[in-house]
C-alpha cells in the first residue's frame, strides 16, 4: 500500500473529526444565541415593570401592591444575573468549540496537503520509471 493510500484513511478520519467539531460549534452557537435572546427579553421585561412602578407611583395603590411589584422586580434582577452568568459560560464554551473547530480544520488541511505531496511524489516516481523503461526498451531495439 502506498503512503498516499494510507494517508487517505487518516485524512478521512481527520475530516470526520472536523465535521463533528463543526456540528458541536454550531450547537454551541445556537445555545448562546438562545441565551442571549432570553437575556434581552428578561431585561426588557424588567425595564417595563420598573417603568410601570414609576408611572403608577403617583396613582393610589396599596402598599401591598407596590411591595409585590418591587419583589417581582427583585426576582427579575436575580433571574437576569443567572442568565448573564449562563450567557458567560455559554460564550466561553462557544469559544472553546471554535478553537477546537479551528484546530481540527488545520489538522485536516495539513493532512490533506501531505497526502497530495505523497501523491505527487508517487506520480513522479511512476513517470520516471515509465520513462526509464521506455528508454531501456528503445536502447534494446537500437542495439539489436
Amino acid at each position: 500500500m502506498t503512503r498516499s493510500r494510507r494517508m487517505t484513511t487518516i485524512v478521512g478520519l481527520a475530516e470526520r473529526q472536523h465535521e463533528e467539531a463543526a456540528r458541536q460549534l454550531a450547537r454551541s452557537q445556537q445555545l448562546l444565541e438562545q441565551c442571549e435572546t432570553q437575556l434581552t427579553e428578561m431585561k426588557q421585561c424588567r425595564i417595563d415593570y420598573a417603568a410601570q412602578l414609576l408611572a403608577n407611583s403617583g396613582k393610589v395603590r396599596t402598599a401591598a401592591e407596590l411591595q409585590s411589584l418591587r419583589v417581582f422586580i427583585q426576582q427579575l434582577d436575580v433571574a437576569i444575573q443567572q442568565l448573564e452568568h449562563q450567557f458567560t459560560e455559554r460564550h466561553e464554551a462557544s469559544q472553546r468549540m471554535l478553537n477546537q473547530w479551528l484546530k481540527s480544520r488545520n489538522k485536516s488541511n495539513a493532512l490533506t496537503d501531505i497526502k497530495i505531496r505523497y501523491q505527487n511524489a508517487e506520480e513522479k516516481i511512476t513517470e520516471h520509471r515509465e520513462q526509464f523503461e521506455a528508454d531501456e526498451l528503445s536502447q534494446r531495439k537500437n542495439s539489436d
